[in-house]
């Protein structure tokens, strides 16, 4: 059974509005861990959030861009470390911090050099990322906190750009089916 395109960006969005209420909680609340602990949609999305990584990682896979695969891989994987730490009320180290910020810089990288049909949405993605996350790390280095929170909870709408890439995925797919 293969899950309709549209059903696909809807869960995107709906986890990036669900990482905005989470950088949200993280910059404001009194108490982080009970915040995260007695939330029941913050627990269903990190199960989503697995399957997003998944069906974004299927894409590059699909694509034969095995370098864009590991990259992507490695940077959940920072994602999910510093969340980690964050929910034990430990400030994660600069290395892991930095880990986060530098695999989402090359991975936007890796997007901007790959060639694909127009509207590339990888790249569109890519450069919205890199715009907001240098002026970010900037923001964070130079201790300006209001501007630094608000650069971040725009990069947490940031993948709803990249989840359009499914729409180009499932016009592949059907035109398969129509040409076999």
């Amino acid at each position: 059974m293969t899950v309709p395109s549209s059903v696909k960006i809807i869960l995107v969005a709906l986890l990036s509005i669900e990482l905005c209420y989470l950088n949200y909680l993280l910059f404001e609340s009194e108490n982080f861990q009970a915040d995260i602990s007695d939330s029941w949609v913050i627990k269903l999305s990190a199960i989503a959030y697995f399957y997003v990584i998944f069906l974004f990682a299927q894409v590059h896979y699909r694509k034969g861009r095995y370098l864009s695969l590991v990259v992507w891989l490695f940077f959940n994987a920072t994602i999910m470390i510093n969340g980690i730490f964050y929910i034990q009320e430990i400030f994660p180290p600069l290395y892991f911090q930095y880990s986060f910020s530098g695999s989402l810089g090359i991975y936007g990288f890796l997007l901007l050099i790959r060639k694909d049909k127009y509207p590339n949405w990888l790249r569109i993605f890519a450069v919205t990322n890199l715009f907001l996350l240098l002026p970010c790390v900037y923001f964070y280095f130079t201790k300006s906190w209001e501007l630094y929170k608000w650069l971040v909870y725009i990069l947490s709408f940031t993948p709803i750009l990249k989840s359009f890439v499914f729409l180009e995925t499932s016009s592949l797919d059907s035109e398969d089916i129509l040409d076999g």
